[in-house]
């Protein structure tokens, strides 16, 4: 069986900045798979067309802010398919709050067998 990580959406409650627009992106395993985009407090992004598959390996999703020198980490989270249950099919809520950042990613573990 495939487990898969859908990303649903990610909700900016307040960003980096503290009124300013984030150059946010999103990173899968060091890969950019959606942004860099401007977000500003109360933006919600669909990111339903992003799934990954964490059958073999584990994943790491971060949430970065694109800056002239350095990006800003805004918060990251692993995901493994230990934490796969087939019986708990709830959408969950990760909070991305590092440097003044306060951002909610929603998403949902499922088997190949399911597709938003």
């Amino acid at each position: 069986m495939t487990i898969n990580l859908w990303a649903l959406e990610l909700r900016c409650i307040e960003t980096s900045r503290g009124g300013g627009d984030d150059e946010a992106y999103m990173m899968f395993n060091g890969q950019v798979l959606w942004g860099p985009q401007g977000m500003e407090g109360g933006s919600v992004v669909d990111l339903s067309h992003i799934h990954y598959n964490i059958t073999d390996r584990d994943v790491q999703v971060r949430l970065r802010e694109e800056d002239t020198f350095e990006d800003d980490d805004l918060g990251s989270q692993a995901f493994s398919k230990r934490d796969y249950d087939p019986w708990d099919n709830q959408v969950r809520t990760t909070k991305f709050a590092l440097n003044g950042a306060n951002y909610d990613f929603r998403w949902i573990f499922e088997s190949d067998s399911w597709n938003p």
